[in-house]
């Protein structure tokens, strides 16, 4: 079921492709078709295929569950005393590797291997290209801390978690806008 998808998602690609590279005959350079996303933008050739609803709608439910799932871990790790902290580490490594690799899964299947711009990730994330570097910015910065929390000594993940649990808070809340303008497509 799901190989069908990924052949849909490619078949597209190639098709899309085929189209941008093939103009009509007699037409000229300035004459290419240029989409409009549901946004009213323009974008030209490749930057303006769109991944079907089906696949944004299954994005955006993935995405809920997820932000749900971290928002109640927050809850969880946030409100445990400082003195807990160290010992939840490796649950805590758990919940947010998997919730970043949900996310970098979904980046890369939108990308379809067009390798697009902050400017157009976020476009289809419902962000501006801004707040999609930021996002980049903070899942890397995310990732180095959970390296870092696992080899921490208890005092130093006492001193390193309010930060990192801040930056995680800020990730779940684009994760939600995402969500909602995925759902909404």
């Amino acid at each position: 079921m799901r190989e069908k998808g990924v052949w849909k998602l490619v078949g597209a690609a190639v098709v899309a492709v085929a189209l941008t590279a093939c103009p009509e005959p007699g037409a000229g350079p300035d004459d290419r078709t240029v989409d409009t996303d549901r946004n009213g933008m323009q974008m030209d050739g490749m930057q303006g295929m769109d991944m079907d609803r089906g696949a944004m709608q299954r994005h955006a439910e993935e995405l809920d569950e997820a932000t749900d799932r971290m928002r109640a871990h927050l809850r969880e790790i946030g409100g445990a005393p400082p003195a807990e902290w160290p010992e939840r580490v490796d649950g805590h490594v758990r919940e947010v590797s998997g919730f970043l690799s949900l996310m970098r899964r979904q980046m890369r299947e939108m990308d379809m291997g067009m390798g697009m711009d902050h400017e157009h990730m976020g476009e289809m994330m419902g962000m501006g290209a801004h707040e999609h570097h930021q996002m980049m910015g903070d899942m890397e910065a995310l990732r180095a801390e959970l390296e870092s929390l696992q080899v921490a000594s208890p005092a130093e993940v006492r001193d390193q978690m309010p930060e990192h649990l801040y930056r995680l808070e800020r990730m779940v809340g684009m994760a939600e806008q995402s969500a909602e303008h995925m759902g909404s497509m």
